[in-house]
């Protein structure tokens, strides 16, 4: 009898282990915790820094992962706003009510503001070399990350489905169901309609991927929509079928997940990505498809959530993570939870509250980085372009009619032209610069014969403000000794700093290292141009960066004027830092 409670006991206590043992959140077992200014309005932008949200107190505030404020700006009165990451941290700022598109630098330093004439209803979609799209009930438009509208379409009634990306660069749009199939347009990132689709069901769910776009649709089926030879099709249909399913894609697009959602529990299912078929299903049984609140997959794991639990999770279904949510009563209760690239759970209480719980060790997974990074599947770049025999550039070229037009935007397929021309030319220029005769040879190029004319494409490579061709502008800065080209670029810098790889800003030191020590008018255009990177930026590296440039022509031996110069824009990049 004796023997038996002893059993008993032991079973018991390994019972009562067990449950001991199961996590649940709560103001006790936080990693950090914080208070806001007031209740999260609406889905915070996660940053690779930590994230930002807007509240009811008219601010925005950008945290860091272990829950440092670092800033806090004041947004005015606003009821209905969209928060959206851009690379670079850079952040998508949307005021529904009052129809206005803000981008604010990664210190909340609003870059530019424009007015829209419709209201956005759907995530936005950054492209790939800082331009980014915008849709609403019959619109569809591009910016370029200088704030130049590109392009803007009216269509048919959309779905709610935001924006799409194929492989090729191209988005997809989905359109109001005709007959229980859903339409949608194929449009280059010029704003050219491409194609018009008609999809075979009532698509429910779109997302992105590196190959392509997954679809599900009404009837219960799904499949890997992408494109071949210009054209889109069909790459695979998938084996199973669920009304109540979706996809699940990594933060670097590389992986997908298709996920079953039911009343007693959730099934993960791998695919193999050539050609669908499923290779290994688990069931999740701790957490119900049926109340699933946020799922969220990067390198770490899936990350599932429903009305009472969380859970991390390995791709073939293994545990690496689990817990009770903190419990919700009248006055404590959370309307947004976001789940940082650091691994930390965070809870957005509607008592101002922020409680954070780190779920996995950092596996320093990206965010909101782009699988390409240029349109060169619709370019014909020239790669024989003819430096040599070529005694001026055609007036087409060099037309003031094309700068207004990068000036003034809305130049939709125009720009592919445009950028097929300057990037040809001023590539091959970079290029010229870098054979090993240059400077012996006895013929002129068409740089030095036509340097006025090239002097206005340089100038048009500066209005292009995307990434790739900033990138170009800082090779041809640190190789040529033309002060003249050098000028026209540092004046493109001044009116747009977007140096997303910090290129610019170490050609500019490079630059600055052999000047006269009284050539005024050109360190001044040193300064601004380091500026105007700084500030647009909004990066601690940069600044230090700009100030260490900067102190250079703090020494004794150049002009007074250049000292004093210098001295202000120091003044003005410390007071960024403020």
């Amino acid at each position: 009898m004796i023997f038996r409670k002893k059993n008993i006991f032991i079973i018991l206590f390994l019972f009562s282990s067990s449950l001991f043992a199961q996590e649940t959140l709560s103001n006790l077992n936080t990693s950090w915790s914080n208070v806001l200014s007031g209740v999260v309005i609406c889905e915070p932008a996660v940053t690779s820094y930590g994230f930002c949200a807007v509240t009811d107190a008219r601010t925005i505030s950008a945290f860091t992962n272990s829950g440092k404020l670092l800033w806090e700006k004041n947004t005015g009165r606003l009821r209905n706003i969209i928060l959206h990451p851009l690379p670079d941290d850079f952040i998508l700022y949307i005021d529904l009510s009052n129809k206005i598109l803000k981008i604010l630098n990664p210190t909340g330093t609003e870059i530019w503001s424009k007015n829209l004439n419709y209201m956005v209803n759907k995530s936005p979609l950054a492209g790939r070399d800082g331009r980014f799209f915008l849709s609403g009930e019959n619109i569809v438009e591009c910016y370029g990350i200088n704030g130049v509208q590109k392009w803007q379409l009216e269509t048919e009634t959309q779905k709610n489905i935001p924006i799409q990306e194929l492989p090729d660069g191209s988005i997809v749009i989905f359109l109001a169901d005709e007959k229980n199939q859903t339409k949608g347009l194929r449009i280059s990132p010029f704003g050219l309609v491409l194609e018009e689709i008609l999809f075979s069901g009532s698509v429910t769910t779109a997302n992105t991927c590196e190959d392509g776009i997954l679809l599900t649709f009404t009837d219960g089926s799904a499949g890997l929509f992408s494109i071949q030879d210009g054209f889109s099709q069909n790459k695979w249909v998938l084996s199973k079928r669920n009304t109540n399913a979706l996809f699940s894609v990594s933060e670097n697009k590389s992986d997908y997940l298709y996920i079953e959602l039911l009343s007693d529990g959730i099934v993960l299912n791998e695919l193999n990505q050539n050609d669908g078929s499923v290779t290994h299903s688990i069931k999740i049984k701790e957490i119900l498809g049926t109340k699933v609140e946020k799922i969220c997959f990067n390198e770490s794991g899936i990350l599932l959530i429903d009305n009472k639990s969380a859970g991390l999770y390995s791709k073939n279904g293994k545990e690496i993570w689990f817990a009770k949510l903190p419990s919700r009563t009248s006055k404590t209760t959370w309307n947004h939870i976001i789940y940082t690239s650091d691994n930390h759970l965070i809870f957005c209480y509607k008592n101002w509250t922020l409680n954070a719980y780190r779920i996995a060790q950092n596996n320093s997974h990206s965010v909101n980085n782009s699988v390409h990074e240029d349109y060169d599947s619709f370019m014909k770049y020239e790669k024989n372009f003819d430096t040599q025999y070529s005694y001026s550039f055609s007036q087409e070229i060099i037309s003031e009619s094309r700068i207004d037009d990068l000036n003034s935007g809305l130049y939709a397929d125009k720009e592919k032209i445009y950028l097929q021309d300057i990037i040809s030319i001023c590539s091959a220029y970079s290029e010229f610069l870098s054979t090993s005769d240059f400077g012996t040879r006895k013929e002129k190029s068409i740089f030095e014969q036509d340097s006025a004319g090239f002097e206005k494409v340089l100038a048009q490579l500066m209005l292009l403000g995307n990434k790739n061709s900033q990138n170009l502008a800082a090779s041809i800065l640190a190789k040529t000794n033309n002060r003249s080209f050098q000028r026209v670029i540092l004046s493109g810098i001044k009116s747009n700093g977007y140096d997303p790889d910090e290129r610019l800003l170490k050609s500019i030191e490079k630059v600055s290292q052999n000047i006269s020590y009284k050539d005024k008018v050109f360190s001044s255009f040193i300064c601004d141009a380091v500026y105007s990177i700084c500030l647009f930026m909004g990066r601690p590296a940069y600044n230090s960066k700009g100030k260490d440039i900067l102190k250079n022509f703090m020494y004794p031996s150049y002009d007074a004027k250049i000292r004093e110069y210098a001295r202000d824009t120091l003044k003005r990049i410390i007071e960024l830092d403020l």
